[in-house]
């Protein structure tokens, strides 16, 4: 009878660690399904952190691009304006040089066919003293 009890022990020992493997199995897959999902979370965390870090190198190499061409536009204003400044201040003294020669003319046109021998006189020496 030992011998049966003994069978009967050791059969029934086995079904339980059978069971017991296949229970600590289940387990082990659960694990390691977290486990992968765990790597899944924490590579996404990371890659996404790697991302930030790249998006934001990238946001302050485009500021920077930004401030510079910023800069360059107002050093470019100011080049215009002194430009239309010096424009306009050349349109002045062409201008006022049309404007004087054409004086002068109609003054000297107008001083020849002046009568007044006087006054074509005083005229004529302003003209050449210049």
């Amino acid at each position: 009878m030992k011998t049966v009890t003994s069978i009967v022990y050791t059969s029934d020992l086995i079904k339980i660690l059978t069971k017991f493997h296949k229970d600590w199995m289940k387990t082990i897959n659960i694990l390691t399904k977290f486990h992968k999902d765990w790597t899944k979370t924490v590579t996404s965390i990371v890659y996404t952190s790697d991302l930030i870090n790249i998006l934001t190198k990238y946001h302050k190499d485009w500021m920077k691009t930004i401030n510079i061409l910023t800069k360059f536009h107002k050093d470019w204003m100011k080049t215009i304006n002194i430009l239309t400044k010096f424009h306009k201040d050349w349109m002045k003294t062409v201008t006022s040089t049309v404007y004087t020669n054409k004086l002068l003319t109609d003054a000297h046109t107008h001083a020849q066919q002046t009568p007044d021998i006087t006054r074509s006189h005083k005229l004529t020496m302003s003209l050449r003293d210049r």
